[in-house]
């Protein structure tokens, strides 16, 4: 079983133990694939250099930009 496969197998979830606790689950993606595609069709960002890059980022795009300055238009630490 290769490292990407182990991290997919760990990542459900829809598992209860996720759902009891699922800081262990963030800390072995953060240190085994910290930009992770999921199986579930989208991509997980789980360090803060690394999210943070992407909200800030032109790259990106634009819709997640909009959502978060549309949902908390006061929040003086969005973007």
């Amino acid at each position: 079983m290769s490292s990407a496969d182990s991290v997919d197998s760990l990542f459900d979830p829809f598992a209860p133990e996720f759902a009891q606790n699922p800081y262990p689950t963030y800390k072995r993606l953060r240190e085994e694939d910290p930009i992770h595609w999921s199986p579930l069709g989208f991509w997980m960002v789980t360090r803060f250099e690394d999210v943070s890059f992407v909200l800030k980022s032109n790259l990106f795009g634009q819709d997640i930009q909009h959502l978060l300055t549309r949902k908390y238009p006061d929040h003086p630490n969005i973007l």
